[in-house]
């Protein structure tokens, strides 16, 4: 009997979702198109319990990174973009390379990429963060691949549980067993090709999670600062559960990429000043909390960069300015501002004086509404 759009959804919800979300082991079900977007767009499992999960553990983990009071599950869209991971991982599945199967490859491309059309910008908190917690779980995931051989034969399972008969009898049978653990991304680098666009559709899923994609700067060489990402940091709890999130990344890489960024942009002759500024206070704040670290990072050693002294140098060029400097408590103040003073002075007076510029414009729209 063949598989319904319902049967299908049950078992993505059941299999992949709630598992994704609970960190534990995932299943795929059948590839799913985008014909199935209107009916899972809307969908709800038999078992009440399951949705009730989904929501729960989504509603959770988005929560660690900024208030939300609820989500507006299921938001039809990223639904479609929980269908695309889905898909995505899927073109991974080893099955793909035998010689009958390789031809449902293009296929599978051209889902991953009709559902991700299918998926807008987010435009509520509670859509970044969904995103975000879908996409970054699904990135952190690893298949174990087993190797299993006997006096006769060599059984591989590549993200499949091995069957008990196959290692049944250890002994007799002179049973042994490997495996490996694998990252999903390490994954991915090894089958990209020109067939199988892997970077080019991950680089698509990113530019739907705006979240993830800044937080995950390393995965993605393109442009961080755009209208989908600038959007998102219009929001200041948003920017705050970034920064945070980015706590764990390498401090002279970032701030180097970021600083990179906000050039890239100023450079550009078309974006308003209120963007311009968005960009400007997120690296700013990221900045002093930095400084604010029990132990702050010292850049003494970093490779010497004009990106990363224009990134060093916001703290000291808003300090002078006393522009976007944030109201902070007395000894935090303290900190900061010897702080930003250290900075600066090994970026160096070029980077200063262009994040004085950058200052500058980016508050420029709001002198000329406090003149008029």
């Amino acid at each position: 009997m063949s598989e319904t759009p319902q049967s299908l959804f049950e078992a993505f919800a059941a299999g992949f979702l709630r598992p994704l979300l609970g960190g534990q082991r995932v299943q795929l079900t059948r590839l799913l198109g985008p014909g199935l977007v209107p009916h899972f767009s809307v969908a709800q499992t038999a078992d009440s319990s399951v949705d009730a999960a989904i929501y729960e553990r989504l509603h959770q983990r988005a929560s660690r990174h900024a208030p939300v009071r609820a989500l507006g599950y299921p938001e039809p869209e990223t639904r479609a973009f929980a269908m695309a991971l889905h898909d995505l991982i899927a073109l991974t599945d080893p099955m793909l390379d035998r010689v009958f199967a390789r031809g449902a490859r293009p296929k599978i491309v051209a889902f991953v990429e009709a559902l991700l059309a299918a998926t807008g910008a987010p435009r509520t908190r509670g859509e970044v963060l969904a995103r975000h917690v879908l996409c970054d779980r699904a990135l952190a995931l690893r298949r174990r691949d087993v190797v299993v051989t006997n006096w006769a034969y060599t059984y591989r399972f590549f993200g499949r549980p091995v069957p008990r008969n196959v290692v049944a009898m250890p002994r007799l049978r002179r049973v042994k067993q490997k495996a490996e653990e694998r990252e999903l991304l390490a994954i991915f680098s090894q089958l990209d090709t020109e067939e199988m666009p892997l970077h080019t559709l991950l680089r698509g899923l990113l530019a739907r999670s705006p979240f993830t994609r800044i937080a995950r700067f390393s995965l993605d060489a393109t442009p961080l600062f755009d209208v989908s990402t600038l959007a998102m940091l219009e929001d200041a709890s948003l920017r705050q559960g970034l920064i945070t999130e980015l706590r764990q990344a390498h401090e002279s890489k970032l701030m180097a990429r970021l600083g990179g960024e906000l050039w890239k942009l100023q450079l550009r002759r078309d974006v308003p000043p209120r963007l311009l500024r968005v960009a400007v206070v997120f690296v700013l704040e990221l900045g002093l909390r930095l400084m604010l670290r029990r132990d702050p990072p010292d850049f003494v050693g970093a490779p010497s960069s004009f990106e990363l002294g224009l990134a060093l140098s916001l703290p000291a060029a808003a300090l002078q300015a006393r522009k976007l400097w944030p109201e902070l408590a007395l000894d935090d103040a303290e900190r900061v501002t010897t702080g930003a003073q250290i900075w600066a002075a090994w970026a160096g007076d070029v980077p200063l004086r262009e994040a004085k510029n950058m200052i500058a414009e980016a508050t420029s729209e709001a002198d000329l509404e406090r003149a008029s």
